[in-house]
């Protein structure tokens, strides 16, 4: 088991939720909708709000950051995902069918406002298998009140009053954060509060898939405890700079201790933000490397993390073509890997992963994929704590 460990704990400054007033958040908007600045102003959500931290205590909190999480709630989470997988692959059903009794007749809702497969439906099938009803937004854009010029507080409300627990994804910075400040001052007929899962809010954070990239990379590794993975060097390749999922994965790891190398490998144009990077460098836990040369750092590597470019996040398409062909992991390539690289990817891939590595049993993303029902069951065991205490304990 994936053990717990006192002594790290995140970096005040590694990270922040966008601020209201901030020229960095989105003032894009459709055509009768607000900017999430407008929407921040029109609900009165301070300069300097900031979610509660977990600290263990995950009842009725919204979790829209890994800023919000400690060490020990890494460890927490990658415990239990470890135990849900090792009942699923037993013979030991009876616990699953148990669990589904202490939840009904609970719901979850997913609130899509971006196309995804990976994260909608592994939220879906988690909360199915134990026991949540599920109720399916897959295009918030077309298909809701959104298309009328609902914002997006008043329709987290709205969801709020029918389930406990939202999970949202939103092409806009800062959306989770509106959603979780409208959700704090409101408590359901049952005494509970209705909180938010941050499923991605456009270039900012996608923090549940950080922890299951955490949890992938300590299972494929077979990692005994967090100290292990300070003795990693891992690689993030590709679209640094818009990828929602690199971010949050940077800073997980750096709250967890850090591995012993960062290697950033991209553009100059499209490299890690440079907050991140100050954040590492300034923690001094990881030494890190930027470069743009793959071949010069890969065989170094334990981890390679690849992610594609973001064409959706670039307003010139031209731009973005100059940058999809510039890396493309190959079998030729993976000859100059380590014998036991591990290679994975948030998916879903465009050029930067040749088909034919699939069969590489270092290529780790599809087990990767199937590793997000378990994750994700724990965050929703997690996320219903309060109101029921004993629920976490068929898993310890």
């Amino acid at each position: 088991m994936f053990a717990s460990v006192e002594r790290f704990e995140i970096i005040p400054d590694i990270t922040r939720i966008i601020e209201p007033n901030s020229s960095e958040l989105s003032t894009n908007k459709r055509e009768g909708s607000l900017s999430m600045k407008e929407e921040a102003e029109r609900i009165g959500m301070p300069e300097h709000w900031r979610p509660p931290k977990i600290e263990g205590e995950w009842g009725n909190k919204s979790f829209i950051s890994v800023e919000q999480l400690t060490a020990n709630d890494f460890a927490e989470i990658v415990n239990m995902a470890t135990r849900i997988r090792d009942t699923r692959m037993s013979k030991e059903q009876r616990a699953l069918f148990e669990l589904k009794s202490w939840l009904f007749p609970l719901s979850m809702q997913t609130a899509f406002y971006e196309p995804s497969t990976r994260t909608r439906t592994s939220f879906e099938a988690a909360a199915q298998i134990l026991g949540l009803d599920v109720v399916s937004n897959p295009d918030m854009i077309r298909m809701s009140s959104f298309s009328k010029g609902e914002t997006v507080a008043d329709n987290a409300i709205v969801m709020g009053e029918i389930s406990p627990v939202i999970v949202q994804r939103h092409p806009e910075v800062g959306a989770a954060a509106i959603a979780a400040f409208a959700l704090q001052s409101m408590t359901r007929c049952d005494g509970t509060k209705p909180r938010v899962i941050n499923a991605g809010d456009g270039i900012g954070e996608h923090p549940s898939q950080a922890l299951l990239d955490i949890t992938t990379i300590i299972w494929e590794k077979r990692l005994k405890n967090a100290n292990d993975l300070h003795r990693l060097h891992i690689g993030m390749l590709g679209d640094l700079k818009h990828g929602r999922t690199v971010h949050s994965l940077t800073k997980s790891l750096n709250c967890m201790g850090g591995p012993a190398v960062f290697y950033f490998i991209s553009p100059e144009q499209l490299s890690m933000p440079q907050p991140i990077i100050e954040s590492l460098t300034r923690g001094g836990q990881s030494e890190v490397v930027v470069t743009g040369d793959l071949a010069e750092v890969l065989p170094s590597l334990d981890v390679l993390y690849v992610t594609r470019i973001q064409n959706e996040r670039f307003k010139d398409l031209d731009e973005c073509r100059r940058y999809e062909n510039l890396y493309r992991i190959t079998p030729e390539i993976m000859k100059e890997a380590k014998k036991d690289l591990t290679l994975i990817h948030p998916l879903p891939r465009r050029g930067e992963i040749d088909p034919r590595v699939d069969s590489d049993p270092r290529a780790a993303y599809f087990r990767q994929v199937g590793n997000g029902v378990d994750v994700r069951m724990a965050l929703l065991c997690c996320m219903f704590d309060r109101p029921y205490p004993n629920f976490r304990n068929w898993y310890k």
